[in-house]
């Protein structure tokens, strides 16, 4: 209602009018009121669960951060046991590489005298019946 209306003598009916748009703006309040209400209830539970999540992760971190230690440890200590295997297999390799050497250098001369031997003993013979004349022969020469 304009100013002009209250220079008159409100009538019953504009009384009613004017409950009747206070109690419509009275209802829309409510209602509004009752929207927030329930936006607030939703906010708070949201942030408890944010605050649920937040305290969830931070201790998901440090069971994290507990489980990197160990393994940095345990790589360390993995570390370490891996690099005295590794000396020893060098120093296995290293007396193998001996044993091999011995061992040819054994075959080598072995082989050499079994040679020498099998030839000699039928070698003269051998080329006499061929015709050959054979004065003598010398072994490791």
């Amino acid at each position: 209602m304009d100013k002009e209306d209250y220079q008159t003598t409100p009538t019953p009916e504009d009384i009613w009018k004017i409950l009747h748009a206070i109690s419509a703006r009275q209802a829309k309040f409510d209602r509004d009121t009752e929207k927030l209400e329930k936006q607030m209830e939703e906010t708070d539970r949201q942030l408890k669960e944010t605050g649920k999540l937040i305290k969830d992760t931070g201790e998901q971190m440090k069971d994290t951060d507990r489980q990197l230690k160990e393994t940095k440890k345990q790589a360390k200590e993995d570390m370490k046991e891996l690099k005295e295997r590794m000396k020893e297999t060098d120093r296995q390799i290293k007396e193998t590489g001996k044993q091999l050497k011995k061992t040819d250098a054994r075959f080598n001369s072995q082989w050499g005298k079994l040679m020498e031997s099998l030839v000699e003993g039928d070698l003269v013979p051998l080329l006499r019946g061929q015709g050959r004349t054979v004065n003598s022969t010398l072994t490791r020469v």
